[in-house]
C-alpha cells in the first residue's frame, strides 16, 4: 500500500531522531533523493517526522506561515511526490 508513502524529490535537509525517546541522533542529516518515506507522527505545528524503509526516522520543520508550506524556503511539493492535502 503506496498511501502516505513520499518519495524525495532531491536531497531535503534534516535531523535524524531515535524513534523511541525522538531524541536527536544527527542535526545534519539529510533525506537523500529518491528515498521513500512515509510520515510517522507529528506535533500538529510544524515537526513531521518520517520514516524510510531501513527504519531512519527523518525530522523536518515545515513553515506553515506560507502556502504551500516550505522546509527551509522551498515548497514541499517540489520535494516530495506524493503530498496531498485534505480539503
Amino acid at each position: 500500500d503506496d498511501f502516505g508513502k513520499l518519495t524525495a524529490k532531491q536531497d531535503i535537509k534534516a535531523r535524524t531522531v531515535a524513534e523511541d525517546t525522538h531524541e536527536v541522533i544527527e542535526e545534519n542529516a539529510v533525506i537523500p533523493a529518491g528515498t521513500v518515506v512515509k510520515i510517522l507522527g507529528t506535533d500538529g505545528e510544524k515537526i513531521v517526522d518520517l520514516k524510510d524503509d531501513s527504519g531512519t526516522v527523518y525530522r523536518v520543520t515545515i513553515n506553515q506561515d506560507e502556502w504551500p508550506q516550505t522546509i527551509d524556503g522551498t515548497d514541499i511539493e517540489e520535494l516530495f511526490d506524493g503530498i496531498m492535502f485534505a480539503g
